[in-house]
Parts: structure tokens; sequence; C-alpha cells
């Protein structure tokens, strides 16, 4: 005669990816529901860009201005040179030509970076799944404001399941790795036959 017990276990996916977002915003688009399969790379849900949107084309006005500067400083650093090598102006003036065309070269090579790392932060506007699999629960809504911290859906890849069998305290001495476990269906007939491979250290 075994010795058994029944519990409730809930069974939880090990190819199942939490999708959180990179930025923070107000999402402004959901395009999948739960239950949907995506591909990899399929966009999930969109995080109003406009802010970040108006910081690139800022940006880009600031390269085109400093791009104008350069082309001046250059021309000026020609002029220059010519007048140096013909003993017009002074070693002192001719390095100053130099030292405003690198500073504005300097510049425009700065802001271009800049340029590309605001474009990289507007791409993490778009929320895209990472592998192809299935939308689980989607707790956000249109319109609720999303931090780093906020949990948008999951993806499942499907594979095998996880059982984790919660056991009152009093019996937990009863539970070591090895013991045999049937997993049953909702009428009570064994479903899957396994045995316990881990045991939590710690008490809930």
């Amino acid at each position: 005669v075994g010795d058994t017990a029944e519990f409730l276990a809930t069974l939880q996916s090990r190819s199942a990816a939490i999708l959180q977002p990179e930025v923070e915003g107000q999402i402004t688009k959901i395009f999948v529901a739960s239950g949907a399969r995506v591909q990899a790379g399929q966009v999930i849900m969109e995080i109003d860009p406009r802010r970040q949107q108006a910081t690139v084309n800022q940006q880009v006005a600031n390269r085109q201005s400093q791009q104008a500067t350069l082309v001046n400083n250059q021309a000026q650093l020609d002029r220059s040179h010519k007048l140096f090598d013909a003993g017009v102006i002074s070693r002192q003036d001719y390095d100053n030509a130099i030292s405003a065309h690198d500073a504005s070269k300097a510049n425009v090579a700065a802001t271009d970076a800049s340029i590309n790392q605001q474009r990289v932060q507007l791409h993490y506007f778009s929320v895209r799944a990472l592998s192809a699999g299935v939308i689980g629960d989607i707790p956000v809504r249109v319109g609720d404001r999303v931090t780093a911290t906020t949990i948008l859906t999951t993806i499942d890849k499907g594979g095998e399941l996880e059982a984790y069998i919660n056991v009152p305290s009093e019996r937990a001495s009863e539970v070591h790795v090895g013991t045999l476990v049937d997993l049953l269906n909702h009428d009570g007939t064994p479903a899957v036959s396994t045995k316990v491979n881990f045991v939590s250290p710690r008490v809930d």
C-alpha cells in the first residue's frame, strides 16, 4: 500500500522568456494578442517615440550647423596655409586656424557618435520578439506608462514543462530528490510519472 498525498502543482515552461522594455514611456500600440504566434524580430508593442525622435532631430540639426562651421574653418585653414607659406601671417595665426579646424572636426565626430547612440535608443521604442514563440498574458494596455522593470508579456518557445509542487512545511521532511510523483489529469488519471529532481531549501 503506497503512502501517497495529493497537492496542487503549477506547470511552468523552461523556454518562456519574460519581455520587458529597454526604455520608459507610454504604450501607444499593441500589435498582438495573447496566444498569438510570433516570429523573431516581430514588433510586439510600440512605446511613444516622439520625445526621442525630437532629440534625434535636434542632434541632426546641430550636426548640420557644426558641419557648416567645419567647412568654413577648412577654407580658413587653407587660406592661412597659403598666407603662412608666403610669409604674410604669423605662425601663431596659422596655429590658431589649425586649432579651430581640429576643434570643429572633433565636434562633428562627437555629434555623429551622439546621433548614432540616440538612434539606437530610438530603436528600443519598438518592442520586438527576441525569438519565435507564442505570446502569453499581456498585463499592460495602450496608454499605460512602463519602465524597465515592467513585465510586458512572455514568449513561450514550447518544449518541456516543469511542475512546481507546494508541499506543507510539516510534510517537507518526507520529500527528497528521487521521490516518485504522478501528475494527474483533471479526472484523476495519471498523465506523467516522474521523480522529484529539486527540493527548495526555502520555506514560504
